[in-house]
């Protein structure tokens, strides 16, 4: 009989109590994404997950049966809610470090090639 086993890291910290886990991975979006939902309370106390882990801390959600986990999700944490007593943990692919890069500004008049030129002016200046 298989047993369902799993190894989700979070920045520093191993999860090792879980609620859920949802990957989606689209041709129709440009990310990959994950929700990872950890109960709210633990032995009836409040788990305190905002002083432990933050936003863009590096996530990796491995997944399998027995001893063989296979990688199935590698990002970026993006948001952290408490809904209903359950703490989500909304997580984005590579996708999340372009979207710090790049600046959130509005073009009037502009060609493809000048929108792409003054990404690519962000990126540069970030990555370096």
């Amino acid at each position: 009989m298989y047993i369902l086993n799993y190894e989700v890291t979070i920045g520093e910290y191993n999860l090792r109590t879980l609620d859920s886990i949802e990957i989606t991975k689209s041709v129709h979006n440009l990310s990959d994404e994950a929700r990872i939902v950890i109960p709210g309370t633990l032995i009836n106390r409040a788990l305190e997950v905002e002083s432990k882990i933050k936003r863009g801390d590096a996530v990796s959600i491995r997944l399998g049966y027995d001893s063989n986990l296979r990688t199935e999700f590698e990002g970026f944490l993006d948001k952290i809610t408490t809904d209903d007593n359950t703490i989500r943990l909304e997580c984005i692919d590579s996708l999340y470090l372009f979207k710090q890069a790049i600046a959130d500004k509005e073009y009037k008049s502009i060609t493809v090639k000048e929108l792409l030129d003054d990404i690519i002016k962000q990126i540069d200046f970030a990555i370096t």
